[in-house]
Parts: C-alpha cells; sequence; structure tokens
C-alpha cells in the first residue's frame, strides 16, 4: 500500500510513511494526556491548551525573558539529542553518552523552568523544594566527575561561566533574599533573573557548539562551518 502511494506521489518516495505515522501517533499522545490530565484535576481543557498569556489576561510580554530562557534550554536539548544519535554508533562510546546525558540534564532544566517544578508543582505531589535542590545537585555534581575528561577536552570556559552565573541565581534567590530582599526591592529580581539569563546563553552557546564539534569531528563534516 505505502509502495502503491509513493509511486504515485514521488515527493513520498523520499518520506518513511511508518516516520509519519509515528510523529502523528506522539503528537496525539500529548492531546489524550493533556485529556486525562484535565479529567483527572478537574481542569477546563481550555486552560490547558491556551496561551498562558491570553488565560491570565496578561501583556503577552510578561514573562519574557523567562520563555526565552526555555528556547534556548530547549535548543540545548535538542542539539545534544541530534548529536548523540548523529554519534551513537560510532566510537567512543563516551562521547556519545555525554551528549545523551546533556540533552537530559538540559532537558530536566528546560522542564523545570517551564512547569515550575521545583517551586509549585513539586509541593503538589508531595516533594519538598530542598529535595528537588538536593536531587539535581547530585545529578549535576555526578554528571561533572563523570565525564570531567570529556568536558576538559572541549571549549570548557563557556560551560563554566554558565554554571558560575546560575550557581549566582540560586545564591540570589536564598541568601540574598534572606538577608537584603527588603532593601532591594524589584532589583533582586534584576539580579536573580539576569544572572539565570547570563547562564543560559553560555549553556546554550556551550552545548551548540561542542555538539557541532562533535559532529564534524567523528563524521569528516567539513569544519568551515565553524
Amino acid at each position: 500500500m505505502s509502495a502503491l502511494i509513493s509511486n504515485g506521489f514521488p515527493p513520498l518516495q523520499k518520506t518513511s510513511i511508518k516516520m509519519l505515522f509515528l510523529v502523528f501517533f506522539s503528537a496525539s499522545i500529548i492531546l489524550v494526556l493533556i485529556a486525562m490530565t484535565g479529567r483527572t484535576y478537574h481542569i477546563p481543557l481550555d486552560k490547558l491548551t491556551s496561551d498562558p498569556a491570553a488565560i491570565a489576561a496578561i501583556n503577552p510580554l510578561y514573562g519574557v525573558l523567562s520563555n526565552l530562557g526555555i528556547i534556548l534550554w530547549g535548543a540545548a536539548t535538542f542539539s545534544c539529542a541530534l548529536a548523540a544519535v548523529v554519534l551513537r554508533s560510532m566510537e567512543p562510546k563516551k562521547g556519545y553518552l555525554f551528549l545523551l546525558y546533556s540533552s537530559l540534564l538540559s532537558a530536566y532544566l528546560m522542564l523545570d523552568d517551564l512547569f515550575q517544578f521545583h517551586e509549585d508543582l513539586s509541593s503538589s505531589i508531595g516533594l519538598n523544594q530542598k529535595v528537588i535542590y538536593l536531587f539535581l545537585g547530585t545529578a549535576v555534581i555526578a554528571y561533572l566527575i563523570y565525564f570531567r575528561k570529556i568536558l576538559f577536552q572541549t571549549n570548557i570556559i563557556p560551560f563554566l561561566i554558565a554554571l558560575a552565573f546560575l550557581f549566582l541565581s540560586i545564591v540570589a534567590d536564598t541568601i540574598v533574599y534572606k538577608l537584603y530582599g527588603s532593601q532591594l526591592g524589584n532589583w533582586l529580581y534584576l539580579i536573580e533573573d539576569g544572572a539565570k539569563w547570563i547562564g543560559i546563553v553560555f549553556w546554550a552557546y556551550y552545548f551548540f557548539y561542542t555538539s557541532f564539534q562533535f559532529i564534524t569531528g567523528n563524521t569528516g563534516v567539513s569544519n568551515a562551518a565553524k
């Protein structure tokens, strides 16, 4: 059947029918999960499918820095995932694992920002915010130790800058907030969210560039584009 369709419509000769159905099925699963979530937690479906700014009746620019950060988390996630897929069958395997875990770590940070998991969502399922921070800190430390050799073989400076600014953001959200929150007022948000934004920018740059380097260094693709 697929062969008959492909012969009747030449562009389909370059397309996998099975892959098209897989993409459609994956997209449909999300819709099913949204419907189940709405039914389980008694949330109107329009509140789960519409734009947040439209639901809250606020200016679309509200949260713009956070939204841009989520986009860059996503860019880091998918650049590492793409490089991991390309290098999956190549040696050494640790390069593939580095890219895979980098993608998963970036994906977690993206989803945490998107759904405010460590701030709000975790408490609704009975998890303490400190437990989330402990889990994330442990995961990052384990990642740094296990992949330290690969990290030092890359252009690690942007990654270190990213970690420094992300850590500064956490310090501003905790220690600085408790000590100087009342004096700083709204400036504290600029310090905290500004440091986080700079950290995300360097994070995305590092992993995008590193993914590109892994692909060009292991596939023979021309390095001229760098």
